[in-house]
């Protein structure tokens, strides 16, 4: 085998496998308001969402912990909560970043798909369900 056949095969090899890797998800792009904008199965929309009566809340209270609120938007720009919160971690393994939930009656899973600070992706593989979110804004309803 000749040098350049070498360097080729080496290049190339080192392309392929870069391409492979998922980018690092920045896990604090998930503290915020999320409102989910559709649904798939599949790769099939079944849902796509307008406007929400509730929203997902998500806080890391360090590196890797945190927890989900569901809270509903008021006109006044104000949330109405529940006392009720779901803690979970987060982490990466195998290019594969998992949120793990955790309640004192059930424990279940979802994958990040992509997370940045426009865009939220988290499938769940019992349902095969993805959900997409994106950043709550509160409507606007000055007329001014």
């Amino acid at each position: 085998m000749t040098l350049k056949t070498s360097l080729f095969l080496i290049i190339t090899t080192l392309f392929f496998h870069s391409c492979k890797n998922k980018p690092i998800i920045n896990y604090t792009d998930i503290n915020g308001y999320w409102e989910i904008s559709s649904v798939k199965k599949e790769n099939k929309t079944i849902k796509h969402y307008n406007i929400n009566p509730v929203i997902d809340y998500f806080e890391l209270v360090d590196a890797t912990t945190g927890f989900r609120k569901k809270v509903k938007p008021q006109f006044n720009n104000t949330f109405l909560t529940t006392n009720h919160k779901i803690n979970f971690t987060i982490n990466s393994t195998n290019n594969t970043t998992r949120i793990n939930y955790t309640d004192s009656t059930f424990n279940y899973q979802e994958t990040i798909i992509d997370l940045n600070k426009t865009e939220l992706i988290i499938k769940n593989p019992k349902t095969k369900l993805t959900y997409t979110y994106k950043p709550f804004k509160p409507l606007n309803l000055n007329y001014e």
